[in-house]
């Protein structure tokens, strides 16, 4: 049995951002923030995929650092806009992004460590309240 970082790969996974606070730097700090923790795990990478027809994901990712691992043509996803739940076929993406450098597992950089506060207080001054400083 290897290493976790050879047998494991981490996956970014169904991140979505309400239309409403689109272009406002969420999704990049929550993909800011799962990158942190992934080093702090000790994985030299993240992986994720992507619908080849979703042009502005792909983009979004792309200018985050992550490049095309392979292509999928025979993936399936669920069609969930008739009346029924259906399988079908669909053309998907698989992106990687590689860390240059990682911290032994267990141990905290402190980029990480800074990259993970400062997305506590971008979260915490985005959707906050007036009630939530009383």
């Amino acid at each position: 049995s290897g290493s976790k970082v050879q047998d494991f790969r981490p996956v970014l996974a169904n991140l979505a951002v309400n239309s409403d606070v689109r272009r406002r730097g969420v999704g990049r700090a929550l993909v800011r923030s799962c990158e942190s923790r992934v080093q702090e795990w000790g994985y030299s990478e993240i992986v994720l995929q992507v619908e080849e027809e979703n042009e502005a994901a792909r983009l979004f990712y792309q200018n985050l650092g992550f490049d095309t691992l392979f292509v999928d043509k025979a993936a399936r996803r669920y069609d969930t806009t008739g009346l029924f739940l259906r399988n079908v076929r669909t053309t998907k993406i698989c992106m990687q992004k590689v860390f240059p450098q990682v911290a032994p597992p267990g141990v905290i950089s402190s980029d990480a460590s800074s990259v993970s506060a400062k997305v506590g207080t971008f979260f915490k001054s985005m959707f906050s309240t007036s009630s939530d400083s009383d």
